[in-house]
Protein backbone atom coordinates (compact mmCIF):
# COMPACT_ATOMS: atom_id res chain seq x y z
CA UNK A 1 0.00 0.00 0.00
CA UNK A 2 2.89 2.65 0.36
CA UNK A 3 4.27 1.64 -2.77
CA UNK A 4 1.47 2.07 -4.08
CA UNK A 5 0.58 5.71 -2.83
CA UNK A 6 4.17 6.73 -3.61
CA UNK A 7 3.68 6.14 -7.26
CA UNK A 8 0.31 7.96 -6.94
CA UNK A 9 1.46 11.11 -5.09
CA UNK A 10 4.43 10.96 -7.47
CA UNK A 11 2.57 10.87 -10.94
CA UNK A 12 0.11 13.12 -9.99
CA UNK A 13 2.46 16.13 -8.44
CA UNK A 14 5.55 15.54 -10.55
CA UNK A 15 6.92 15.76 -14.20
CA UNK A 16 9.21 12.47 -14.90
CA UNK A 17 12.37 14.47 -14.75
CA UNK A 18 11.57 14.26 -10.93
CA UNK A 19 9.87 10.88 -11.12
CA UNK A 20 13.54 9.20 -12.41
CA UNK A 21 15.72 11.33 -9.86
CA UNK A 22 13.18 9.92 -7.18
CA UNK A 23 13.91 6.22 -8.77
CA UNK A 24 17.59 7.18 -9.00
CA UNK A 25 18.10 7.86 -5.34
CA UNK A 26 15.59 4.53 -4.11
CA UNK A 27 18.41 2.44 -5.93
CA UNK A 28 21.54 4.29 -4.40
CA UNK A 29 19.39 3.90 -1.14
CA UNK A 30 18.77 0.38 -1.48
CA UNK A 31 21.17 -1.44 -3.75
CA UNK A 32 24.63 0.67 -4.66
CA UNK A 33 25.37 2.49 -2.03
CA UNK A 34 28.02 -0.45 -1.20
CA UNK A 35 29.87 -0.08 -4.20
CA UNK A 36 29.98 4.18 -3.64
CA UNK A 37 31.32 3.14 -0.27
CA UNK A 38 34.03 0.84 -1.36
CA UNK A 39 34.87 3.37 -3.94
CA UNK A 40 35.51 5.61 -1.26
CA UNK A 41 37.47 3.63 1.16
CA UNK A 42 39.64 2.54 -1.42
CA UNK A 43 40.40 5.66 -2.40
CA UNK A 44 41.65 6.86 1.34
CA UNK A 45 43.96 3.97 0.97
CA UNK A 46 45.33 3.96 -2.50
CA UNK A 47 44.93 7.30 -3.50
CA UNK A 48 44.86 9.37 -0.47
CA UNK A 49 47.45 7.42 1.62
CA UNK A 50 45.61 6.74 4.92
CA UNK A 51 46.40 3.93 6.57
CA UNK A 52 43.24 4.15 9.74
CA UNK A 53 40.62 3.03 7.81
CA UNK A 54 37.74 2.74 9.97
CA UNK A 55 34.83 -0.07 9.12
CA UNK A 56 32.53 2.43 7.82
CA UNK A 57 29.51 -0.06 9.00
CA UNK A 58 30.03 0.03 12.71
CA UNK A 59 28.30 2.46 14.51
CA UNK A 60 30.19 4.60 17.34
CA UNK A 61 28.53 5.36 20.38
CA UNK A 62 28.33 9.43 21.59
CA UNK A 63 26.96 11.27 23.82
CA UNK A 64 24.25 13.43 22.08
CA UNK A 65 24.70 15.94 24.49
CA UNK A 66 28.10 16.92 23.00
CA UNK A 67 26.63 17.03 19.40
CA UNK A 68 25.88 21.02 18.79
CA UNK A 69 26.32 22.11 15.54
CA UNK A 70 24.53 20.80 11.83
CA UNK A 71 26.13 20.78 8.49
CA UNK A 72 26.61 19.25 5.22
CA UNK A 73 22.98 18.29 4.87
CA UNK A 74 21.42 20.41 2.40
CA UNK A 75 22.66 22.70 -0.57
CA UNK A 76 23.12 26.07 0.64
CA UNK A 77 25.38 29.06 -0.42
CA UNK A 78 28.15 26.52 -1.99
CA UNK A 79 28.44 24.99 1.22
CA UNK A 80 29.27 21.04 0.91
CA UNK A 81 26.13 18.67 0.64
CA UNK A 82 26.37 14.51 1.94
CA UNK A 83 24.48 12.05 1.53
CA UNK A 84 25.14 8.73 3.49
CA UNK A 85 24.71 6.61 0.51
CA UNK A 86 27.19 7.71 -1.58
CA UNK A 87 29.91 9.94 0.70
CA UNK A 88 29.91 7.48 4.25
CA UNK A 89 33.54 7.08 4.28
CA UNK A 90 34.88 9.98 2.78
CA UNK A 91 37.81 12.39 3.68
CA UNK A 92 37.21 15.47 3.78
CA UNK A 93 39.13 19.06 3.95
CA UNK A 94 37.85 22.48 3.95
CA UNK A 95 36.15 24.94 5.89
CA UNK A 96 33.34 22.76 6.35
CA UNK A 97 33.47 22.22 10.08
CA UNK A 98 34.11 25.32 11.10
CA UNK A 99 30.96 26.63 13.69
CA UNK A 100 30.66 30.32 10.90
CA UNK A 101 29.32 27.28 8.23
CA UNK A 102 27.41 24.84 11.09
CA UNK A 103 24.59 26.54 12.65
CA UNK A 104 23.74 25.22 16.19
CA UNK A 105 21.72 22.36 16.35
CA UNK A 106 19.01 23.96 18.05
CA UNK A 107 18.42 26.24 15.14
CA UNK A 108 16.69 23.10 13.54
CA UNK A 109 13.12 23.54 13.41
CA UNK A 110 12.70 19.72 13.68
CA UNK A 111 14.88 19.60 16.84
CA UNK A 112 13.44 22.57 18.36
CA UNK A 113 9.81 20.53 17.96
CA UNK A 114 10.66 18.05 20.10
CA UNK A 115 12.51 20.13 22.94
CA UNK A 116 9.29 22.42 22.68
CA UNK A 117 7.03 19.17 22.82
CA UNK A 118 7.94 17.09 25.29
CA UNK A 119 10.06 19.44 27.20
CA UNK A 120 7.35 22.55 27.44
CA UNK A 121 4.05 20.07 27.33
CA UNK A 122 3.47 21.76 23.65
CA UNK A 123 1.37 20.39 21.09
CA UNK A 124 3.01 19.54 17.76
CA UNK A 125 0.55 22.16 16.23
CA UNK A 126 1.77 24.62 18.63
CA UNK A 127 5.70 23.87 18.19
CA UNK A 128 4.74 24.78 14.31
CA UNK A 129 6.69 21.97 12.87
CA UNK A 130 3.30 21.48 10.74
CA UNK A 131 3.46 25.20 9.32
CA UNK A 132 7.44 24.35 8.50
CA UNK A 133 7.08 21.34 6.98
CA UNK A 134 3.87 22.02 4.93
CA UNK A 135 5.68 24.95 3.45
CA UNK A 136 8.18 22.55 2.65
CA UNK A 137 6.02 20.27 0.95
CA UNK A 138 4.49 22.89 -0.68
CA UNK A 139 7.69 24.36 -2.38
CA UNK A 140 9.33 20.37 -3.36
CA UNK A 141 6.30 18.37 -2.79
CA UNK A 142 7.29 16.06 -0.26
CA UNK A 143 9.91 15.71 2.97
CA UNK A 144 10.00 12.74 5.03
CA UNK A 145 7.81 10.47 2.99
CA UNK A 146 5.04 12.87 3.39
CA UNK A 147 2.99 14.75 0.96
CA UNK A 148 0.21 16.28 2.64
CA UNK A 149 -0.58 17.84 6.27
CA UNK A 150 -2.44 14.08 6.85
CA UNK A 151 0.85 12.67 6.40
CA UNK A 152 2.89 14.89 8.55
CA UNK A 153 0.04 14.19 11.13
CA UNK A 154 0.14 10.50 10.97
CA UNK A 155 4.51 11.16 11.20
CA UNK A 156 4.20 12.91 14.22
CA UNK A 157 1.70 10.63 15.84
CA UNK A 158 4.44 7.67 14.86
CA UNK A 159 7.27 10.16 16.77
CA UNK A 160 5.56 10.53 20.06
CA UNK A 161 5.39 6.05 19.91
CA UNK A 162 8.77 6.56 19.83
CA UNK A 163 9.50 9.01 22.15
CA UNK A 164 7.37 6.70 24.92
CA UNK A 165 9.03 3.46 23.23
CA UNK A 166 12.52 5.17 24.21
CA UNK A 167 11.37 6.53 27.56
CA UNK A 168 10.11 3.35 28.67
CA UNK A 169 12.83 0.75 26.91
CA UNK A 170 15.64 2.48 26.13
CA UNK A 171 17.35 3.48 23.02
CA UNK A 172 17.82 0.73 20.76
CA UNK A 173 20.31 0.58 17.48
CA UNK A 174 19.12 0.28 14.54
CA UNK A 175 20.70 -3.23 13.82
CA UNK A 176 18.65 -4.51 17.55
CA UNK A 177 15.38 -3.12 15.87
CA UNK A 178 14.95 -4.27 12.57
CA UNK A 179 15.72 -7.28 10.13
CA UNK A 180 17.83 -5.42 7.80
CA UNK A 181 20.91 -6.40 6.10
CA UNK A 182 23.32 -5.12 9.00
CA UNK A 183 25.15 -2.69 6.74
CA UNK A 184 22.12 -1.13 5.43
CA UNK A 185 20.97 -0.63 9.14
CA UNK A 186 23.91 1.12 9.89
CA UNK A 187 23.11 3.52 7.92
CA UNK A 188 19.85 4.43 9.44
CA UNK A 189 21.56 5.62 13.04
CA UNK A 190 21.44 8.87 13.62
CA UNK A 191 24.04 10.75 11.31
CA UNK A 192 27.11 12.79 12.28
CA UNK A 193 30.05 14.05 10.56
CA UNK A 194 33.45 14.77 12.43
CA UNK A 195 35.13 17.90 12.14
CA UNK A 196 39.18 18.80 12.54
CA UNK A 197 39.55 18.90 16.00
CA UNK A 198 36.95 15.44 16.43
CA UNK A 199 34.14 17.63 17.05
CA UNK A 200 30.65 16.26 16.09
CA UNK A 201 28.76 17.85 13.13
CA UNK A 202 25.65 16.98 12.87
CA UNK A 203 24.84 15.00 9.10
CA UNK A 204 20.84 14.15 8.57
CA UNK A 205 19.10 11.66 9.14
CA UNK A 206 17.72 11.19 13.21
CA UNK A 207 17.05 14.50 13.92
CA UNK A 208 14.30 13.18 16.17
CA UNK A 209 15.97 11.02 17.98
CA UNK A 210 18.83 12.87 18.46
CA UNK A 211 16.42 15.40 20.44
CA UNK A 212 14.52 12.66 22.24
CA UNK A 213 17.92 10.97 23.38
CA UNK A 214 18.61 14.20 24.52
CA UNK A 215 15.03 15.32 26.01
CA UNK A 216 15.44 12.02 28.23
CA UNK A 217 19.22 12.43 29.03
CA UNK A 218 20.47 9.52 27.19
CA UNK A 219 23.87 9.55 27.88
CA UNK A 220 25.29 7.44 24.96
CA UNK A 221 23.90 6.63 21.63
CA UNK A 222 25.25 4.51 18.53
CA UNK A 223 25.77 7.16 15.37
CA UNK A 224 26.64 6.24 11.87
CA UNK A 225 30.07 8.75 10.78
CA UNK A 226 29.37 9.21 7.46
CA UNK A 227 32.59 12.19 6.41
CA UNK A 228 35.78 13.09 8.46
CA UNK A 229 37.63 16.34 7.89
CA UNK A 230 41.30 15.11 6.70
CA UNK A 231 42.81 17.46 9.77
CA UNK A 232 40.78 15.15 12.12
CA UNK A 233 41.82 11.77 9.69
CA UNK A 234 45.34 12.54 10.59
CA UNK A 235 44.80 12.38 14.51
CA UNK A 236 43.45 9.21 13.68
CA UNK A 237 46.76 8.37 11.77
CA UNK A 238 48.81 9.79 15.24
CA UNK A 239 46.99 7.30 16.88
CA UNK A 240 47.33 4.40 15.26
CA UNK A 241 51.37 5.40 15.22
CA UNK A 242 51.01 5.36 18.80
CA UNK A 243 51.70 9.47 19.02
CA UNK A 244 48.37 10.84 20.27
CA UNK A 245 46.48 10.25 23.60
CA UNK A 246 43.43 11.73 23.63
CA UNK A 247 39.87 10.19 24.46
CA UNK A 248 37.66 10.32 21.79
CA UNK A 249 34.42 7.91 21.03
CA UNK A 250 35.82 7.86 17.09
CA UNK A 251 39.52 6.97 18.09
CA UNK A 252 37.91 3.83 20.16
CA UNK A 253 39.64 0.38 18.97
CA UNK A 254 42.22 1.49 17.24
CA UNK A 255 45.27 -0.62 17.72
CA UNK A 256 49.49 1.28 17.60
Amino acid sequence: MARKKLIKNLLATHDPSYIIKAVNKSLQRHYLYRHHIRYNLLYNKFVKGFDEIPDPYTPIMVDPANVRLCGLSYHSNGILSVSKYTDTGKIVGGDWDLEKNCPHIKTSPKYRAVLERYKEDKSWEETGIYDELADYIEEYGSIDGCYTERDLKERYRHIDELYKSIKQNGYYSQRELTNNDPRRAALDEVCLNVGRNGQFVFGGGGWHRLAIANVLNIDKIPVHVIIRHSGWQKKREEALEGNLSIEHPDLNGIDN
